[in-house]
């Protein structure tokens, strides 16, 4: 037996060496498909004596590309380096740098640009044609160019206004590509496609260049990347891709999870082999994912299978609110850890979407769990985020500079860097205040009324802080400063909503639970809770730490315990999701994030979240009950540390603390204890003479002794 098809399973050997004519490889998760790809490339050079050149792969990732190379290198050695392993734009990209001249006016020195300069040259092209950029916004068109060119859509899915408004914008802008050199990451594979649809002599030298494709998640293919391989492959018909239904999670970016079953039609003669055998989860993993997976009806049957039998049940908890639901998980992860079995680097907290990971990021900071947050920046460190608590902050002072200095030009005002200098001078060589060197600054007439007329702003709100609750007020600020509406003009559809969904989310963070004094006071102490909640010592560099991030970015990752949280009606399936078609997309996402998990998989959600500002019942997903497992409520989980959290009836988390014990805190000094709401401490500070609102078991409160 050749050395490395020993490792093998009976299912992927068959894989390996059926290597003439087209192939289909239904990869389950955790089946092993990368080492099924690399060991069918060594089987080619080593055994078949197919020329290493002859061989192109396919990845979707310059990490998966490194990956497979490094692994071929220790099969095949030196030969490694003449096989073609590239992503589908790195692969265009090398063949137009040789190809391109064919094509009027094209050049090989040509330049990629990125979304960000697309969209500048879409805007440029509108005005040059006279159109209104606020009617139609430059990111739709961009969006509608990529479309067309990707093969998602054509020019008839748009309404004939519509259409011709496009046309004409497309038009210009492809004549400013040619004329600057210039190709766009659409036009990659497109002017790759054009060339070889119509110069059968490149097509011809191509396919005897490359007689073995394979592909490596095929099911995450566009319209556009399956017409390439198709040609490609047109001659001898060696194609081996790979791909699995049931991991399609990516039509939002053009994928069409239809592609596998058109391979199967246009090519009649494929050999289907099907990975079943699992070698990442337990028993229990995979009947609950495979449970769940048998509800879409667009799938090519199988059942993942392990070895592994048994291992630990599958936990599905409801929780009384969001808040129980974020301490009973990190709970858990520290009660892993404590025996001795698992690492925080074992654990990842998978969700919906981004802003959900914010009671999440509170637990862990509390409770001093070391974390990170993956494709997606930390909540309270996400733009938007900042530049709104920088608005408030300015309204509690309007002397401080770095707020100001942080949103004076967000949105944009005009007020460069020599403006900031001129007033940071003011402020450090004469003892100014920031109000004060705006007043005395010299400058040009045009940027002195723009900071003055800033000022102004920030005066008045400042002057209204106390006429509103702290719901009015925020609106205020969030419209007076002219934030929704710069949040509202941002050009890519899916970041404008993320970022709203951000910002009504950090409403929600300071409209919790009840709020004690004066709206100046709740802001107050909000925003001092946040600064020590986001201490740069609490989320460190350490390695051994809990991950946090989406479903869709954890699709490829393993962890041996997962909990995928928030599975309620209005977050998954998305409550976007209208079309039955969309629907088994958002399952197949539910079902990628159960199959991350090796040991433990703990599913929930709340029965009540604080949501954009508001306490919502909720309702479980109807994936939940699809999954078939018997819940647990919060009062059911044996492992349960804390109380309960619904605001409505007023239970609470229990501090150390006492009403009446004396208190120390490292930065407000002395206090005495005069309450506990919802997590919170309410503190009287003797120094401050002054109450404020302190996390339960928050590291700078300790007993006083003295």
């Amino acid at each position: 037996m050749i050395k490395y098809l020993e490792s093998l399973n009976n299912k992927q050997k068959e894989a390996c060496i059926d290597t003439d004519g087209p192939s289909l490889i239904i990869a389950g998760a955790g089946s092993g498909k990368t080492k099924v790809l690399t060991s069918r490339i060594a089987y080619l050079i080593n055994e078949k004596k197919v020329p290493a050149s002859f061989i192109l792969a396919i990845t979707f990732t310059n990490k998966a590309a490194r990956e497979m190379k490094e692994r071929l290198y220790k099969v095949v050695g030196s030969d490694t380096n003449y096989v073609t392993c590239l992503t589908f734009h790195s692969f265009c990209a090398r063949f137009l740098r040789n190809e391109i001249m064919i094509l009027p006016n094209r050049k090989r020195s040509f330049q990629i640009i990125d979304d960000d300069e697309t969209e500048t040259m879409v805007k440029t092209a509108m005005i040059d044609l006279n159109y209104d950029i606020k009617l139609v916004k430059p990111s739709e068109i961009a969006t509608s160019i990529s479309s067309i060119k990707a093969k998602i859509k054509t020019f008839n899915d748009y309404d004939d206004y519509y259409r011709e408004k496009l046309e004409a914008i497309m038009n210009k802008y492809n004549e400013e590509l040619i004329a600057n050199n210039l190709v766009d990451f659409d036009d990659l594979i497109l002017l790759t496609m054009q060339i070889l649809e119509s110069h059968k002599d490149i097509l011809d030298r191509y396919q005897n260049i490359y007689k073995y494709i394979l592909v490596d998640e095929f099911q995450d293919t566009s319209n556009i990347q399956y017409d390439l391989i198709s040609l490609l492959a047109g001659k001898d018909k060696n194609v081996f891709i790979v791909g699995d239904e049931d991991q399609s999670i990516y039509s939002f970016r053009g994928a069409n999870v239809g592609n596998i079953s058109k391979f199967m039609k246009d090519f009649p003669d494929f050999h289907k082999h099907i990975l079943d055998e699992n070698y990442r989860s337990t028993t229990n993993i995979l009947d609950s994912a495979n449970t769940l997976i048998k509800h879409n009806k667009k799938r090519i049957p199988k059942d993942l299978w392990t070895s592994k039998e048994g291992g630990e049940e599958v936990s599905l908890y409801y929780y009384d609110s969001d808040r129980a639901e974020s301490r009973a998980v990190v709970s858990t992860i520290e009660k892993l850890v404590k025996t001795g079995n698992y690492k925080y680097s074992d654990c990842a907290i998978l969700y919906r979407n981004n802003f959900l990971s914010r009671n999440f990021e509170n637990e862990l900071i509390q409770e001093k769990v070391p974390y990170k947050i993956y494709s997606g920046l930390s909540f309270y460190k996400r733009k938007e985020v900042k530049d709104m608590m920088a608005y408030l902050r300015l309204a509690l002072n309007p002397d401080d500079f770095y707020s100001f200095k942080r949103v004076v030009n967000s949105p944009r005002r005009g007020i460069g860097d020599t403006t900031l200098l001129k007033i940071s001078k003011f402020i450090d060589n004469k003892g100014y205040t920031l109000t004060e060197a705006i007043d005395s600054v010299e400058l040009s007439k045009n940027t002195k009324e723009t900071i003055i007329n800033f000022k102004k702003m920030i005066l008045d709100l400042r002057s209204s802080l106390n006429d509103s609750n702290i719901k009015e007020f925020f609106n205020l600020v969030y419209e007076k400063t002219g934030y929704k509406h710069y949040i509202e003009q941002i050009e890519d559809p899916d970041e404008q909503t993320q970022r709203e969904e951000n910002i009504k989310e950090l409403f929600s963070a300071i409209n919790e639970g009840e709020l004690i004094g004066s709206t100046e006071e709740v802001l107050g102490d909000f925003l001092q809770n946040v600064s020590l909640l986001t201490d740069t010592d609490i989320e460190s560099s350490n390695p051994d730490h809990v991950s946090l991030m989406t479903m869709h970015s954890a699709k490829g990752l393993e962890f041996k315990v997962v909990f995928a949280v928030c599975l309620e009606a209005d977050i998954i399936p998305s409550p976007k999701q209208f079309d039955p078609l969309n629907e088994e997309e958002e399952r197949r996402l539910l079902y990628v994030a159960m199959t991350r998990a090796k040991e433990r998989l703990y599913l929930s959600c709340a029965t009540s979240r604080f949501k954009f500002g508001a306490m919502n019942n909720t309702a479980p997903s109807k994936f939940i009950a699809e999954i078939n497992i018997e819940p647990k409520t919060e009062r059911d989980n044996v492992n349960r540390t804390f109380h309960s959290t619904k605001t409505n009836v007023g239970e609470v988390v229990k501090g150390e603390f006492d009403v009446g014990d004396k208190v120390v805190h490292d930065i407000y000094g002395k206090g005495v204890i005069l309450g506990e709401i919802e997590g919170f401490y309410i503190v009287q500070f003797t120094s401050l003479n002054a109450r404020k609102k302190i996390i339960v078991n928050h590291p700078f409160l300790k007993k006083d002794n003295e």
